[in-house]
């Protein structure tokens, strides 16, 4: 008997997590997964949601962008809330680099960070997600003119 190696057991497909956020609701596992048997299906279906993915795409990118300006506004906040408390809040003396490690220490600037940093995840999901279903829609048009081109080259 041989030994198992790792790539000898069949993988499973893992599954992708459906997006349900405030800026779109989609399952991409299920277009991913979609077998089409016609072209006509295909060409109806995933140019919607390719443009569905397109609008959420432009939603999350002002999101983000609002999000950066919500950092940077309250990183500037926080700063100068800092500087005017500083004496009633930390025993300590004040120097910029404390000043610093305070400031990014400040439990709402973390929370708008990583805010900001979901809502860039995002735009690059469905970035990617957008392309990918563009080239499986591209896929299957040159497997259909393919197999045309055999349907006439077999009727000659």
């Amino acid at each position: 008997m041989g030994r198992e190696t790792p790539n000898s057991k069949r993988q499973e497909i893992p599954k992708l997590a459906a997006i349900n956020t405030e800026i779109m609701v989609l399952d991409p596992d299920y277009w991913f997964r979609k077998r089409y048997q016609e072209i006509g299906e295909a060409s109806g279906e995933l140019p919607t949601v390719i443009e569905y993915i397109n609008e959420s795409l432009q939603r999350s990118m002002i999101a983000t962008s609002e999000a950066k300006n919500d950092v940077e506004l309250l990183e500037a906040q926080t700063y100068m809330r800092l500087r005017q408390e500083w004496t009633s809040v930390y025993s300590e003396k004040m120097t910029e680099k404390s000043l610093e490690m305070a400031v990014a220490m400040d439990q709402t600037l973390a929370d708008a960070r990583h805010n900001y940093s979901v809502l860039k995840s995002y735009v690059s999901r469905l970035h990617n997600m957008q392309e990918n279903l563009r080239v499986k829609l591209d896929s299957l048009r040159t497997v259909e003119a393919t197999r045309r081109k055999l349907l006439v080259d077999d009727a000659d």
